[in-house]
């Protein structure tokens, strides 16, 4: 260790290698030429070797000067390094951190990620949107994370799985299959389905569309909502029949049944998707703690059985 080779005169030692002339670096930084003479003549007896071969003529480095000012560059570079970070990390902190979410994930998953334990002294604020406008804020970097439906086949963003539930069906608690422990797709051939609008979500529009096609259903008459909510308050109003999530058997909205499909092949999966460019600690801290929060909750949810009002 060299305490007393301060940062300062690894800056002199390199200007003046830059220069061979004490006096044009000595106006580069700002210090009097006989000042700057002075202080690299001290230091070379602190360090016990010379950096510079001196004449009247001339100022050149010495085989130890130049392996001196390739380490001392290095020194230099790291340390404007450690003040970017610096600066980098206190604006992360004193920003807010934006999280989005899509308005059919489960609401209880997102309860237990507004109960998680702050990762940095930033504000963190959730808000509802679309997938579609939850992936263009990530990619813009306006957004820091977004709780999604998968599939997110948006290019440039990053995902991790957090629950797979089954999907059920909502619908009227008059209904004839109300009752019912499970449904399948084909018998729900006459219903008017509720599903929710492609541009709210169209991976997820799409992925509904094409399994309900491939069980040999062609779709009838639709009604297409934004929310899970208004498409419960549609069922019942008697007004039709909505693909869910099993925990929408959480709302317990009156005149309302959540019944099972038979297909289990029919999923829906819920991931946090973010931006790969996004090179933030606060970031990867907090992956990790929705990944440590939501674990217990979605371990239980998914042992689960739909529920019938």
């Amino acid at each position: 260790m060299y305490p007393g080779v301060e940062l300062r005169l690894l800056r002199y030692v390199v200007v003046v290698s830059e220069e061979l002339h004490f006096r044009h670096a000595a106006e580069r930084l700002h210090v009097s030429q006989p000042s700057l003479s002075k202080q690299i003549l001290q230091l070379e007896a602190f360090l016990g070797f010379k950096l510079f071969r001196r004449t009247k003529q001339s100022v050149e480095l010495t085989l130890a000067g130049h392996r001196f000012v390739a380490e001392a560059r290095k020194a230099l570079h790291y340390s404007d390094r450690a003040v970017e970070a610096g600066k980098k990390a206190d604006r992360e902190e004193q920003e807010p951190w934006i999280v989005g979410y899509c308005s059919y994930v489960d609401l209880h998953l997102l309860s237990a990620l507004r109960r998680m334990r702050p990762v940095s002294s930033a504000e963190t604020i959730y808000r509802s949107s679309s997938t579609t406008e939850i992936a263009g804020k990530l990619l813009s970097h306006e957004w820091q994370a977004g709780l999604v439906i998968l599939p997110l086949m948006e290019a440039g963003l990053a995902v991790r799985p957090l629950s797979r539930e089954p999907a059920a069906i909502a619908l009227p608690s008059s209904h004839s299959l109300a009752k019912r422990s499970e449904i399948a797709l084909p018998e729900l051939l006459e219903e008017r389905l509720i599903l929710p609008q492609r541009r709210v979500n169209p991976h997820l529009y799409d992925f509904l569309t094409t399994q309900f096609r491939a069980a040999g259903l062609t779709l009838g008459i639709t009604e297409e909502v934004v929310n899970p909510h208004e498409a419960l308050h549609l069922v019942s109003d008697a007004l039709g029949v909505a693909v869910v999530q099993s925990s929408a058997s959480h709302s317990h909205m009156e005149n309302v049944a959540i019944v099972g499909l038979a297909q289990p092949n029919l999923t829906m999966e819920t991931g946090i998707a973010w931006n790969p460019e996004n090179s933030s600690d606060h970031l990867r801290l907090f992956l990790d703690a929705v990944v440590h929060t939501l674990d217990g909750y979605i371990r239980r949810q998914e042992r689960k059985p739909p529920k019938s009002a």
